[in-house]
């Protein structure tokens, strides 16, 4: 209902409608709609709204991700929320959710590198262990040949460049 009448606020611009819409659904949301309240937020510009729903989405990232509908976060929602430094959640893990995600968005005839190109630079590579990286990174082939020396000199620096 608050989705409907914010709608008409923001149509016919009354701009105290919109605000109360957007408090009265900051007061009141529910993780299961959390990603549908992060869209709505976003759509209309309702910082605060995005910010609390936001929160919310990454506080229970893992748990989120292991919802049906997680494959049907845009693509703009999953940078935002890989954006936050504080998910919950090991860089390992957070690749493997960013690869399941890519696997249920690629068409017939894209690649992970295609689907991942704005998503990749956010996953933190550099805190993953060597071992990681070489056994569940690496075979993949999403990174380039390039970023995959740089990664491996990196992780066997011991110490020198870190």
């Amino acid at each position: 209902m608050a989705v409907l009448v914010l709608q008409l606020g923001v149509k016919y611009d009354v701009k105290p409608l919109v605000q109360k819409c957007e408090q009265l659904m900051s007061e009141d949301i529910q993780l299961e709609h959390a990603i549908e309240t992060f869209t709505i937020a976003r759509r209309y510009s309702l910082e605060n709204l995005m910010d609390k729903a936001g929160n919310l989405l990454a506080c229970h990232f893992e748990d989120i991700s292991k919802e049906a509908s997680f494959r049907d976060i845009d693509e703009e929602t999953l940078i935002y929320l890989l954006r936050r430094d504080h998910l919950p959640l090991a860089e390992l893990k957070l690749f493997n959710i960013v690869l399941r995600w890519a696997n249920e968005n690629m068409g017939e005839n894209t690649s992970y590198s295609e689907v991942l190109r704005n998503i990749i630079p956010l996953i933190r590579f550099p805190l993953m262990t060597a071992q990681e990286f070489a056994y569940f990174v690496f075979p993949t082939q999403i990174l380039p040949q390039k970023d995959v020396i740089d990664l491996f000199l990196y992780f066997n620096s011991e110490g020198k460049a870190r």
